[in-house]
């Protein structure tokens, strides 16, 4: 088990992963609140979501991330400063060393390989120093996008939880996707 603290910046040549600060409260909520986002979160934030919500949830994951409870980090593209997304490992399980990878983009950045990018530095992050043995996504069925993200990065499909999401006035099937250590491939 190797719970590490969250760095604050992993840098690649094409994208950084940072930490985030209370300062990202304004362009994340300006991002984040689109119906494109919102469409294909696996929870429902609340009707009245506003800057303040924003700027509790910042606060709440940089706690979380103290605890090693979760790594959430902003997506910026060098040489900006601003982020355009999020990736995040949740849902730790220490003992049996897995996680849970989430991740969404700003839809002005969709379509340029910046989440692959960004999901296969956060995974290797994940298998090398935290020394994870799996990590699990879950994507709604209809979101054939970020099946297909997954499966770019190596991830295999697992199974599809049936009706696991009450949203918009209907049920989601889940579909679940897994990858082990020994199948990561930077």
């Amino acid at each position: 088990m190797q719970k590490l603290d969250q760095p604050d910046l992993i840098k690649t040549p094409d994208l950084y992963l940072r930490k985030l600060k209370p300062s990202d409260a304004k362009p994340i909520y300006e991002i984040f609140n689109k119906p494109e986002i919102l469409k294909w979160l696996l929870f429902q934030p609340a009707k009245n979501y506003n800057i303040k919500d924003q700027e509790a949830w910042i606060r709440k994951t940089l706690e979380k991330s103290k605890k090693h409870q979760s790594y959430v980090f902003g997506i910026t593209i060098p040489p900006e400063k601003e982020i355009v997304g999020i990736i995040s490992l949740e849902n730790f399980n220490w003992e049996n060393k897995n996680a849970q990878i989430g991740y969404w983009l700003s839809k002005k950045y969709w379509g340029k390989g910046i989440i692959p990018k960004a999901a296969k530095t956060i995974m290797n992050f994940a298998f090398k120093k935290l020394k994870l043995h799996r990590i699990y996504g879950a994507v709604f069925e209809e979101n054939i996008k970020s099946q297909k993200v997954l499966e770019k990065c190596g991830f295999k499909k697992e199974g599809i939880t049936r009706h696991a999401t009450y949203k918009y006035n209907r049920w989601h099937n889940k579909i679940r996707y897994g990858i082990l250590t020994n199948e990561f491939k930077k």
